[in-house]
């Protein structure tokens, strides 16, 4: 089963946290991801980030974007990267060979 990670988009409702939401929706979509997305615009929530723009996204609680709207191919990019490694198996070293 696919792990479920927190998507967060931090700003306050502004003309590029809109861009922001539209585009991670669309890559999210793309790649069939349906994590859950929470907006957060509360500007004491915000401050706890340690942001220095917004709009910012944040992935489990790390910030991967701020100040800027990502486009498409670059939230595709990340999107994948967290999927991908979530689906790679651990190495197996048999340590005592037969």
């Amino acid at each position: 089963m696919p792990a479920i990670h927190q998507v967060k988009l931090l700003g306050i409702g502004a003309s590029k946290d809109k861009a922001l939401r539209q585009l991670v929706d669309q890559a999210m979509s793309a790649l069939n991801i349906q994590w859950p997305i929470e907006e957060i615009k509360d500007i004491n929530l915000l401050i706890h980030y340690g942001i220095t723009g917004i709009p910012a996204l944040v992935i489990d609680d790390i910030v991967l974007f701020q100040d800027i709207v990502p486009n498409y191919k670059e939230l595709l990019h990340v999107f994948k990267e967290i999927t991908t490694k979530e689906n790679e198996k651990p190495l197996y070293i048999n340590k005592n060979p037969e």
